[in-house]
């Protein structure tokens, strides 16, 4: 109220000035509950921030938005914010889960740092199957996957991998079985002569 009346104070003085006080008083006090909502977003307080909205909306007609869905992608971006801030500090696993909360507040959510991310995994995914550890690699893909569907990988070279990655471990194997046998064998036949002396 005393807003609408400064404001009316304001074109008693100036003629020109042609706006409806009460008007004007109640959209900025829409604007000001926008600022308020955005700061708390901002923060994480989700909750407080939608109250805040559903203010402004109710002050101002005029504005078309959902609430629950604006703080959504508000507190997203604050969440790709944070993952940066961990993967800049070598937190990777933390930092994928950060980015995994954003696209989830706002699956529509387009971020570079979220492709970085994707690129990043997919790059350690393909060191670890180039060092025979293909489960940590395929953990490294799905989470890569899951930040940017639109990545593209050769599926292929990475079964190729898979395969020759068992390839060695079943020689290994058989390597290792064929030694022990001839161990055996020999001890065999130390056996033998002891009993024949």
């Amino acid at each position: 109220e005393a807003a609408v009346i400064k404001f009316k104070e304001a074109q008693s003085l100036d003629s020109k000035l042609t706006f409806e006080p009460r008007q004007l008083a109640t959209n900025t006090m829409a604007q000001v509950r926008l600022q308020e909502g955005e700061q708390l977003a901002a923060i994480g307080d989700s909750e407080a921030a939608i109250e805040k909205f559903r203010e402004a909306r109710t002050l101002n007609h005029q504005l078309d938005f959902n609430p629950e869905r604006k703080v959504g992608k508000l507190v997203a971006l604050l969440r790709v914010k944070e993952g940066t801030a961990l993967a800049q500090h070598g937190a990777i696993e933390i930092a994928v889960k950060k980015f995994q909360q954003a696209l989830q507040l706002d699956p529509q959510l387009q971020s570079d740092e979220i492709k970085t991310m994707a690129e990043l995994l997919i790059k350690q995914g393909r060191q670890f199957a180039q060092n025979g550890d293909i489960a940590t690699a395929t953990l490294k893909f799905r989470q890569a996957r899951q930040l940017d569907a639109n990545l593209e990988f050769n599926f292929e070279k990475m079964a190729a991998l898979w395969i020759y990655k068992e390839e060695q471990d079943r020689e290994e194997w058989w390597g290792t079985a064929g030694q022990v046998g001839k161990v055996a064998a020999t001890l065999g036949f130390i056996a033998m002569i002891i009993i024949i002396l």
